[in-house]
This record gives structure tokens, C-alpha cells and sequence, in this order.
């Protein structure tokens, strides 16, 4: 991703977003959307609302709301439970999508940590530069992407598109720490297990159960399940080195 774009088109987006009056102050949703420039944005529980832009403020999506596209630059992104919307984009900021809600396309972030709660579905990909992503019994369709951010994939979790780890081509980052990616047992990551790892040297683990010693080994292209923790680290480090 060319971060310099993005921030460009987040901030577009936001002052321009939902064809309404682009002002100051803290707004309310409505059926037509928001759109503010410094404050946050509001949509009260079970509205249908449209596009909402901000670029100094939160935007919080009460339970069974649907919305369209929600950006905002400085801020954080909430959704609560059963809610719906199109995709969700902040610069500076963390993104949390509630039990049973839907994002139908990405979730997007630079510096911000991602919750995906329990049934949480994301039909696009989850991605960030820095910041802890986690996911609950959760589904991502679209894959996992960062640069500098842990992850940790618990409960009945769905991945589908890999998990994939980017190396940082910044010249003041020379010496920036390695992401930690923690499988729990029982999840369920559609990529084969060496892609993993395939943009840096990161460690990666995963959490045993008494079940998953049954279980098949990696080396699926299909589906990877629980295995060894060395197993899955000697697989990341031969396709560092391909």
C-alpha cells in the first residue's frame, strides 16, 4: 500500500463524504450520513445511514446500525454489536468491530490496534502498519497484513488469504522489533503455513491443545491447522530465504 495515497484519500473522503455541511463540532448521524471536520461522529442504534467522514474525531456505530463507508484520519472507529457497514478506514486510530457485526469490504488502519469480537465478519482485508490486531471468533475473508503489528488469532477464528508480514523499507526504522503471531488451537488459516512469515523474519507460535496432536501437520494449501511451533517457524524461515 502506498501510504501517502491512502492518507490522501482518507482525508478526501472525509471532508467530502455524505454530501452534507462539512463543519466543527461533535455530529449526530442521520439517514443521509455525517460529516464533520473537527469532531466525532455519532450513529444512534438502528439507524440505516449512509457515508460517514471525519478527519479530527471517533466515529462510533451503535449496535444494528448500518452504514456505508466510515473514514476518519485522527480517531478511533467503533462498532457495536450486529451493525453493519461498507468498509472502515483510519490513519491514526484503532478499530473495533462487534459480535455478529459485518464489515462487507476492508478494515484499514496505519497506527492502531484492530478487535475483531466474537462473530465478527470482514468480507475484505484486515490491515495495518503498527498495532496489535486480535482476533475472537472472528472471519476474515481477505487476509491479514501488516508491517509491525503482533497478532493474535484465538477462539473459533477464520483466516481466509494468509497472514501476511510486510518488511519495513523505512530508513529510520533499521531497527524495528519483529511482529509476534500467536495461533491458538483449533483456528483455521486458509494460506499455506510458510506464507505466514513470508515478508520478514517474525516469530510465530501456536497454542497446543490435547486435541491437536491428532490433528494433520501443516504443509495443506488447502488449510492450516494447529502444529508445533517449530515446525510452523522452520517452515517461515525456508521461505525467507526463496
Amino acid at each position: 500500500m502506498r501510504y501517502s495515497t491512502f492518507l490522501a484519500l482518507v482525508v478526501a473522503g472525509a471532508t467530502l463524504s455524505g454530501c452534507g455541511v462539512a463543519g466543527n463540532g461533535d455530529v449526530t448521524a442521520t439517514e443521509h450520513g455525517a460529516n464533520t471536520i473537527n469532531g466525532s461522529i455519532h450513529v444512534p442504534a438502528g439507524l440505516h445511514s449512509a457515508t460517514l467522514g471525519t478527519v479530527n474525531g471517533s466515529i462510533a456505530i451503535d449496535d444494528n446500525a448500518t452504514v456505508g463507508t466510515a473514514s476518519t484520519v485522527n480517531g478511533s472507529i467503533d462498532m457495536g454489536a450486529h451493525a453493519t457497514a461498507s468498509s472502515l478506514t483510519t490513519v491514526n486510530g484503532g478499530v473495533t468491530v462487534g459480535s455478529e457485526s459485518r464489515v462487507e469490504h476492508s478494515v484499514t488502519t496505519v497506527n492502531g490496534t484492530m478487535n475483531m469480537h466474537s462473530g465478527a465478519d470482514v468480507g475484505g482485508k484486515l490491515e495495518n502498519v503498527n498495532g496489535h490486531i486480535v482476533l475472537n471468533a472472528a472471519h476474515v475473508a481477505g487476509g491479514l497484513r501488516t508491517v509491525g503489528g503482533d497478532i493474535d488469532i484465538s477462539g473459533a477464528s477464520h483466516v481466509e488469504g494468509g497472514i501476511h508480514v510486510e518488511k519495513s523499507n523505512s530508513w529510520f526504522n533499521l531497527e524495528s522489533r519483529k511482529p509476534r503471531i500467536v495461533i491458538g488451537p483449533g483456528r483455521w488459516c486458509r494460506a499455506n503455513c510458510a506464507s505466514i512469515a513470508r515478508y520478514s523474519s517474525t516469530s510465530v507460535s501456536r497454542r497446543r491443545s490435547a486435541r491437536s496432536a491428532a490433528r494433520p501437520r501443516c504443509g495443506s494449501p488447502a488449510i492450516v491447522r494447529p502444529v508445533e511451533a517449530a515446525a510452523l517457524r522452520q517452515r517461515a524461515q525456508l521461505a525467507l530465504r526463496t
